[in-house]
């Protein structure tokens, strides 16, 4: 029962805790999370020569439609 309740200031950093009490991990130490981030980073980085555009024809040609 001593883990029930421990005074901390307001600016102490609970994660410590956290780690010797429940084994606590942070997502920015987990390799599923990193990998994740850094996938959405590569994304946000890209700039319009990385993008693929696909070629517009050059003439367009209108069909006209008839009533049945």
């Amino acid at each position: 029962m001593e883990n029930d309740f421990i005074y901390t200031p307001s600016s102490t950093d609970i994660t410590i805790r956290w780690r010797k009490v429940y084994g606590y991990v942070p997502a920015s130490e987990q390799a599923k999370y990193q990998k994740k981030w850094a996938e959405f980073r590569a994304l946000t980085a890209r700039t319009l020569e990385n993008v693929n555009v696909p070629e517009i024809p050059g003439v367009v040609q209108w069909k006209k439609w008839q009533k049945s």
